[in-house]
């Protein structure tokens, strides 16, 4: 399409329906807007695309709090799993320093024994 059928168009278009984002965007961004009336349809349309653009914005930021926040609970998560594998080992290494203390003294149990036997 050239230049002229874009323009019938959205200029025909944006006079039958005034609230026509397509036909007021095309119409914006080509500086065919030129009365006062279309004027303050294009400030209308800059306004609504300010208030779109912020909104996306504030919902960009939103998005990204949720994800740090999301990123800090797995943090979380992840060092709690970490404390609870350390206790897991303590309490193994317990089991294991009760078991040899028990070895050594039924060790030292039965070399008493064999001191006995021999005298």
């Amino acid at each position: 399409m050239d230049r002229n059928s874009l323009y019938i168009f959205y200029t025909t278009l944006l006079q039958q329906n005034p609230e026509s984002e397509m036909a007021m965007k095309w119409c914006v961004k080509n500086n065919v807007i030129k009365d006062e009336r279309n004027e303050k349809d294009k400030k209308m349309y800059e306004r609504k695309e300010r208030e779109r653009y912020e909104k996306y914005k504030r919902e960009k930021k939103i998005r990204r709090e949720k994800a740090k926040e999301k990123e800090k609970a797995k943090e979380k998560e992840k060092a709690k799993e970490k404390e609870k594998a350390r206790e897991r080992e303590k309490e193994k290494e317990k089991v294991r320093t009760k078991k040899k203390n028990a070895e050594r003294m039924i060790d030292s149990m039965r070399f008493k024994d064999l001191k006995i036997s021999k005298k």
